[in-house]
């Protein structure tokens, strides 16, 4: 049996569903802005940190608004970013990072495009 959510609780997790989808178009920018740099020895770490704030933020949230396989995602590339992050520059090392981050960067593109994809709480929403 389950237990009937208070209305007022939806709305407010709808709304923060919608903000994340909405910021979702500054990180995808932001992201790819950060990208231009990964292949320069100078800024690449730089870059990598970067990336690793955007995911970490989008990786904290998107399992509580609806996107779990985002945040799972989001928490694995994080991770990743971590290691390239331990050591000196090393491009063998991002070049590890690059076919993730292409899928995940991909991974909003489409989650933008659809705004509200099928997720978690929409059988709440009914």
């Amino acid at each position: 049996m389950t237990s009937a959510v208070p209305k007022e609780l939806l709305e407010a997790l709808k709304s923060i569903r919608e903000s994340f989808l909405d910021d979702l178009v500054k990180h995808i920018n932001d992201m790819e802005n950060l990208c231009q740099h990964l292949d320069d020895p100078q800024n690449a770490l730089a870059a990598i940190a970067g990336l690793q704030s955007i995911v970490h933020k989008i990786s904290g949230i998107a399992g509580s608004v609806g996107f779990a396989e985002m945040g799972d995602e989001a928490g694995r590339l994080d991770m990743a970013f971590g290691e390239v992050l331990k050591g000196p520059y090393d491009p063998a090392a991002v070049d590890t990072v690059r076919g993730p981050l292409e899928a995940f960067l991909d991974h909003l593109e489409n989650a933008f495009d659809e705004k509200l994809v099928v997720s978690d709480l929409d059988p709440l929403m009914s």
